[in-house]
């Protein structure tokens, strides 16, 4: 698996292979005058070693290729999760990790307690609430495209 590297990405071959079929899809489908932009970060990743100033980059295409399922479709299983792991030490899904690690937090005020009520709600495409109420404990989570978050604690 890629290591991170004083604010940059060392790349084994698989994920080198991988991720430079990745970018030569995404690059071919932007404009043109777009194109020259991920040009550093695809002779990064030729390269085997992909810097802080490109992780950004590096980050769009992969949550693109995840979130669209095109990793898993293209790449079935095992390529699904060499990109995701890759992604994981991108900013982007740093900050998932961050946000994941809080919501697990929050749940563990549920440790024990008995469960009383479970209920998910909408409040846009896209975006939904997750209400759990445990021996007098509730929890909010709020649901959108980019990820999970707390969106509030009560008890009584």
């Amino acid at each position: 698996m890629g290591t991170t590297e004083q604010a940059g990405l060392v790349l084994e071959a698989e994920e080198r292979d991988l991720l430079l079929q990745e970018l030569d899809d995404y690059v071919a489908l932007l404009p043109e005058e777009r194109r020259a932009a991920y040009r550093p970060l695809w002779e990064q990743v030729a390269a085997g070693h992909v810097d802080g100033g490109t992780l950004d980059a590096l980050g769009d295409v992969l949550a693109l290729s995840l979130v669209s399922g095109r990793a898993r479709r293209r790449y079935s299983a095992e390529g699904e999760r060499v990109l995701t792991a890759l992604f994981r030490q991108t900013p982007q899904g740093k900050a998932l990790d961050t946000q994941l690690a809080r919501v697990n937090r929050a749940l563990g005020a549920l440790r024990g307690r008995a469960l009383e009520a479970v209920r998910v709600g909408m409040r846009a495409p896209g975006h939904f609430t997750l209400h759990v109420r445990a021996d007098g404990v509730t929890i909010t989570l709020t649901f959108r495209p980019h990820g999970v978050d707390v969106e509030s604690i009560t008890a009584g």
